[in-house]
């Protein structure tokens, strides 16, 4: 073997053995004579939080709550975590408690009065008047109460007198089906009278529905028969309880528990309480969830579970074998034989141990040895020096040493490898699993596998390089799957079917050494320095990330010190021995019931919590609860009302609405929620113990954070139709005021074209009547008559158009071909004229009236009356695109030489002026295009033949 395997080794037992060999025989001198001590019972006092050590009474009620009577701290509730008063007021003092009405129902009597307890209150039942209550008891989903003149039926609703008791009434109760009482001497079953059975003193009835009754300390049926002896245990017992699947049984000096038909239980299991309390100081006996309580003068104690053994050491143990009944535990002095405190001493440390049958094979530094049961002699085997592992399968035996690989079979031990082929490694571990064959574990040199026939040595399996990890455990799975565990590089789950490796990290671990391994009905169990875990919970928590804390429970294990048998667990460290039948918990034991116990709101100034937020009897939380957008904070506490191992419980919860995964919180009994979204949330919370898969649930919890006011679609809908309505008020408003204000705009232009137009109309006649003058003065009448006429239809059309905005171009036509016809007759037929309308156009087209004859009155007065010779004026009207231009084209003098003339110089054209401010009128009314444009006629010598006026103006439909 290396020297370098040797201090691998060494310095992994250094801790275990080098002290104790150091004060190897005075320590064996005080431990020889130390019994180890069973930790059967675990005391719930003052310190625990009971609020008095006086309790007269317990029953576990509705939603899973143990209650309690007391004298002087009424009503307790107790979850299995804290105490909690009700009643302290009313009820100080309380001298039973009872469930029942198919257990719906609380009911409390004080001696004097008799009341329902409805979760928060409590309801006082009428008694006759002057009696003493005796006794209450719950038969057939119904409450009977004993009073002084007699027993009664409470209903629900009202009480009823029963019957008469007898004299000395004592207790009163139930054995199989039948209502039962005793007196001082006598027991009595009800069967349309009270009839006699037993007339034995000192009868006393069990707690709960018995099979039996009490009479000087032993037990009887019925039939007053003695019960058979495999019933009868104890010296004279004092108490019995009965449950529907334990019986219990208290004497002087032990506790004994008995399972009944329907368990699976059989036999006697017992625990000694003495150190504990003595039996004077026992008052009642109680039972809950397959556990035992015992009410004393010094408080409760709890009786730890059959299949839950702890035996305390105050040495190390290094090591454990089992077999049947006996656990073989390696100890610094030798190897212990556990219950019977027998010490095989040996030379050198005992490094593992190994039972077959009724041989017992022991590894140590020094060898390895076998000893047969019967006998004191212990026998050597060809293997010397160091033998560090030692294992069996397939009928076989196998050893592993300083000396190589060694094999028992047919009685011959063979060296199969030497420490050569090994290459000096130290093998550490040897494992055999069904199907599989035989693995066996170096620290440096990797892995080993023998399958019955071929051999296979790993140095690197699934990309993992086993020879630089620090093994410091393996241990075979179903499925050709290795755990492979070590001290300071966490745990490798390697799949050998398609080589891959999970790895769990030493913070997935909590930096916990992993020493050893052990397979219970399919879960994987690890030991470690800080306890025991499953690799289910490893899973749970590596999953959840830093969300999430294993949980540990048990002692330290040492490596080589973690054993199944037959779903028992053994586990044996620096603390001693425990022991835990995972078979029998998960069948026997009752879990409790999960519930959430309070929900509290964070970042308030007055927090709420149960008081603020309803209960429901018996319970914790109302079944539905609306919270305001910014109660979003929330803590939320739940828990297993067990009184079963509470602190190996483990939770895992979920927030749906939030997210749909479960968050694995160990052991924590709470849950922190911060800025939630509004929206429906439903809480629900799981829990389990170690060895247990999640199958208990919490009911679920449903809240609702409501959404910000100014996040509904509502107050939007609200803000916007609000904005939308002062928009429409203001554009209205604006609307209103502006169409006001175009309204008087227009008013004002027409009225202002109107004025212009009566301003042309006196122009227009001043002219007119100045022909007139001229005809008279010439003395020729009939040309007078025939003006006047021509000029009087004119006055009627130019009325008529007068009193409309615009008129057909028709109707200006006429009034044209009329003042034309009137200038002629004026200026004795000097011009002629010619007007031209575009057969495109719609005569239904119109344009303002009076707005063309001006143009007209300018082309006579200043263009053709001073040519010498006659002249000609064209007008027409065409359609050009939206547009009616209208054209007054004449072919007199020209603008420039018409101003040179004597009387122009003088003259001021108010025509042209009014006509000018008129399309600027119409300009800004109609806000559209209206061009007004004067053009000057050359002929080829360049002297002014003429004028051209265009007029351009939107063509308006009547």
């Amino acid at each position: 073997m290396s020297k370098f395997g040797l201090i691998r080794h060494w310095q992994y037992l250094s801790q275990m053995a080098r002290a104790q060999h150091f004060l190897a025989f005075l320590l064996f001198a005080c431990l020889w004579s130390a019994k180890a001590q069973e930790a059967a019972f675990e005391r719930i006092g003052l310190e625990e939080g009971l609020p008095t050590l006086s309790i007269t009474d317990m029953v576990q009620g509705p939603e899973g709550f143990i209650w309690m009577a007391s004298e002087g701290a009424g009503l307790l509730r107790y979850d299995g975590y804290r105490f909690e008063n009700f009643g302290l007021k009313e009820f100080p003092l309380i001298n039973q408690v009872v469930r029942s009405f198919k257990g719906e129902r609380l009911y409390i009597q004080d001696g004097r009065r008799l009341a329902e307890f409805q979760g928060k209150d409590f309801k006082l039942i009428s008694l006759p008047e002057g009696t003493q209550i005796l006794d209450i008891c719950d038969f057939q989903g119904q409450l009977y109460v004993a009073l002084s003149n007699g027993l009664y039926h409470w209903d629900g609703d009202s009480l009823f007198f029963h019957s008469a008791l007898p004299d000395g009434f004592k207790d009163l109760g139930q054995i199989e089906d039948q209502l039962v009482l005793c007196t001082s001497d006598a027991l009595y079953t009800w069967q349309d009278a009270w009839q006699q059975l037993d007339s034995s003193a000192y009868i006393s009835l069990a707690a709960g529905k018995a099979d039996f009754y009490l009479a000087h300390g032993k037990l009887y049926n019925l039939k007053t028969a003695p019960l058979g002896p495999d019933q009868q245990r104890g010296d004279s017992i004092a108490f019995a309880l009965s449950t529907p699947s334990l019986n219990v049984f208290v004497d002087r000096q032990n506790v004994y528990l008995q399972g009944r038909d329907e368990s699976d239980l059989s036999g006697f299991y017992s625990n000694d309480y003495q150190g504990y309390f003595s039996a004077s100081e026992i008052k009642n006996i109680y039972s809950f969830q397959g556990l035992v309580l015992l009410s004393t003068s010094r408080g409760i104690f709890k009786m730890q579970s059959p299949f839950f053994k702890e035996f305390g050491r105050k040495m190390p143990l290094l090591n454990l074998s089992v077999d049947e009944n006996k656990v073989f535990l390696g100890t610094p002095f030798g190897l212990e034989v556990w219950p019977f405190q027998k010490v095989i001493s040996l030379k050198g440390l005992v490094l593992a141990s190994l039972v077959e049958g009724d041989t017992i094979y022991i590894a140590t530094e020094a060898g390895l040895y076998y000893k047969i049961e019967g006998q004191e002699v212990i026998h050597s085997t060809p293997i010397d020096g160091f033998v560090f592992s030692i294992g069996k399968g397939n009928g076989e035996i196998w050893a592993a040493g300083s000396s190589g690989i060694w094999r028992l079979k047919s009685g011959q031990w063979q060296r199969i490898l030497s420490d050569e082929e090994l290459g000096f490694a130290s093998i550490f571990s040897i494992q055999y699993l069904p199907q599989d064959g035989f693995w066996f574990a170096s620290y440096t040199q990797g892995l080993w596998h023998f399958d019955g026939s071929n051999w296979q040595h790993y140095q690197e399996l699934a990309g993992v390089n086993l020879d630089s990890i620090g093994m410091s455990a393996i241990q075979p799975m179903p499925g050709k799957r290795l755990a492979v565990g070590t001290i300071s590089n966490g745990l490798y789950i390697i799949d050998r079917s398609n080589s891959k490796a999970h790895i769990y990290s030493l913070k997935d671990l909590e930096f916990a050494e992993i020493r050893a391994f052990a397979l219970s009905e399919g879960e994987l169990w690890i030991g470690t320095n800080k306890g025991l875990v499953s690799l289910s919970d490893v899973k749970e928590s590596h999953k959840a990330g830093e969300s999430a804390q294993i949980h540990f429970f048990g002692p330290p294990v040492n490596g080589g010190a973690l054993k199944e048998r037959e779903g028992e667990l053994y586990a044996a460290g620096e603390e001693g021995l425990f022991i835990w039948d995972l078979k029998r918990f998960k069948q026997y034991h009752h879990p409790g019931v999960l519930a959430l116990l309070e929900a509290e709101l964070l970042r308030e100034e007055n927090a709420a919590d149960l008081d603020m937020w309803p209960s429901e009897a018996f319970s914790g939380l109302r079944e539905f609860t609306e919270l305001d957008h910014d109660q979003n904070y929330l803590r939320f506490r739940y828990g297993l009302r067990s009184i079963l191992l509470p602190e190996l419980i483990q939770y895992r919860y979920r927030l749906l609405g939030q997210s749909d995964n479960w968050t694995y919180a160990g052991t924590r009994r709470e849950a922190l929620f911060s800025d939630l979204k509004a929206g429906r949330y439903t809480l629900e919370v799981e829990s389990r113990y170690p060895w247990q898969s999640w199958a208990l649930s919490a009911k679920p919890y449903v809240f609702v954070v409501k959404e910000a006011v100014w996040r509904t679609w509502w107050f939007w809908s609200l803000i916007a139709l609000a904005l939308f309505a002062l928009a429409y008020v203001y554009l209205r408003d604006r609307w209103q005021r502006r169409e006001e204000r175009l309204r008087l705009e227009n008013d004002l232009l027409e009225m202002e074209r109107k004025a212009l137009r009566l301003q042309m109309n006196p122009h227009f006649i001043f002219n007119a009547l100045d022909s007139i003058s001229s005809f008279i003065f010439k003395q020729d009448p009939k040309m007078a008559v025939r003006y006047l006429n021509n000029f009087a239809k004119l006055m009627r059309l130019t009325l008529e158009s007068s009193m409309e905005h615009i008129h057909p171009v028709e109707t200006e036509v006429s009034v044209l071909k009329n003042y034309l016809e009137l200038e002629k007759l004026r200026f004795n037929n000097k011009f002629e004229y010619e007007i031209e309308v575009d057969e495109e156009l719609d005569y239904d087209i119109g344009l303002p009236p009076m707005l063309i004859q001006p143009h007209v009155e300018n082309a006579i007065l200043h263009g053709l009356k001073p040519k010498e010779g006659n002249g000609f004026i064209h007008i027409s009207f065409k359609l050009d695109g939206d547009l009616l231009c209208c054209t007054i084209e004449d072919d007199g003098i020209g603008r420039e030489k018409a101003k040179e003339l004597p009387n122009k110089k003088a003259h001021r054209s108010m025509a042209t002026q009014i006509n000018k401010d008129r399309i600027d009128l119409l300009k800004r009314s109609m806000n559209d295009v209206i061009d007004l444009k004067i053009i000057d006629k050359y002929n080829q010598q360049g002297e002014a033949c003429g004028t051209k006026v265009i007029i351009r103006l939107p063509a308006q439909e009547l």
